[in-house]
């Protein structure tokens, strides 16, 4: 959207004719396709629904964070956003620790945010929701419409593994959700019989995501370009982390529930999180019991 708008501005600059771009696919033909996907064949329906089936078979009914608040009886939404910039060393450490043992920002972030939720919890069988693109085939890779899902990722810890084989258990197990991840999402709740309550989202109440900062830019002789950041009023889950990754920098973005989190319980999970991955960073060999 953005290439072809900034395209266009340049062009009405220098008084020339606007070009729509031609698209050889259009959303609606992307839309007919997933539809009739799993309905000419049932097999590769079966497959996908069998492979979650298995995967989210007796899963914890939730996650079992500590509240501030008790959980009201139906959720209103309303929650609160807060930042929490890394700091330089934290952010070169990632980017050398995943050159050194060929990984990436999000497959490293997300074992340490696991493993903080587990260490909140107490659980060891932790599920947390994270968006996908579903742009799975070159066409779609410029075309503006909405193409993600929500994979449900299961991850059990065990205390006597390293750091460094729990990441590869939890790569493993993302490609294998990745495999499946064109079976919507109601389909997998409805799949697994996931009881469905007021109060909470079936399946997980966790959703964890890495997405690109959007960068600052210049286009034609006077424009100028950045993102301005809000702060939402409400929380669709009971806590999303969002890692916004630049060149050289991350920011974590905590957007919670304020029914049942104060500030301050949120400003101490997101600590303890960034402290985990600067640990896991440190010493990947350690076993998970002495992080």
């Amino acid at each position: 959207f953005f290439n072809e708008l900034f395209e266009n501005y340049e062009r009405l600059e220098k008084n020339e004719p606007l070009l729509p771009k031609k698209q050889l696919l259009r959303y609606i033909d992307y839309s007919i396709w997933q539809r009739s996907l799993f309905e000419k064949d049932p097999s590769y329906l079966t497959k996908n629904i069998e492979f979650w089936k298995k995967i989210l078979d007796g899963i914890p009914a939730a996650i079992e964070l500590p509240t501030d608040f008790p959980r009201p009886a139906k959720r209103s939404f309303q929650g609160s956003t807060i930042l929490f910039p890394f700091d330089r060393a934290l952010s070169d450490g990632v980017l050398k620790f995943c050159a050194e043992y060929d990984t990436n920002p999000f497959l490293l972030t997300f074992s340490a945010f696991v493993l903080m939720l587990s260490h909140y919890s107490r659980q060891k069988d932790i599920v947390v929701g994270t968006p996908v693109a579903g742009r799975h085939h070159h066409e779609t890779e410029s075309l503006i419409g909405l193409f993600i899902n929500t994979l449900a990722l299961r991850v059990q810890i065990d205390d006597s593994t390293s750091l460094i084989n729990f990441l590869s258990f939890v790569k493993t197990h993302f490609l294998g959700a990745l495999d499946h991840s064109e079976l919507p999402f109601d389909k997998v709740v409805d799949a697994v019989q996931a009881q469905r309550v007021l109060n909470s989202s079936p399946i997980f109440q966790v959703m964890f995501s890495v997405e690109d900062a959007f960068p600052k830019g210049k286009v034609g002789a006077d424009l100028t370009y950045e993102s301005l950041s809000t702060k939402s009023s409400t929380s669709k889950f009971d806590l999303l982390a969002t890692i916004e990754q630049s060149p050289c920098h991350f920011d974590l973005i905590f957007e919670y529930s304020s029914e049942i989190w104060s500030q301050q319980t949120v400003e101490l999970m997101a600590s303890h999180f960034l402290k985990i991955l600067e640990n896991f960073i440190a010493a990947p060999h350690e076993k998970l019991m002495d992080l």
